[in-house]
């Protein structure tokens, strides 16, 4: 009897992958690298130059961000 489960590092791989398309698809970005990491019951995520341009504008603002937007 063969068992076809994947791998932790073939699920790794395959989330990765997808989480790439995802952003390709749906945000028109690429990161140039996605890296998943399965831990017991987590699931660890790094995008590397994945920042969107949106992002990029609030991050080099010199003003802060209003109130409504900041969490105490």
């Amino acid at each position: 009897m063969t068992d076809n489960t994947p791998t932790q590092g073939q699920t790794e791989r395959t989330l990765s992958q997808k989480i790439q398309t995802l952003y390709r698809t749906h945000l028109g970005l690429q990161p140039s690298k996605v890296t998943c990491q399965l831990m017991d019951e987590k699931v660890a995520i790094v995008l590397e130059n994945s920042v969107t341009r949106p992002e990029q504008i609030l991050a080099e603002a010199d003003e802060p961000l209003p109130n409504k937007f900041v969490k105490t």
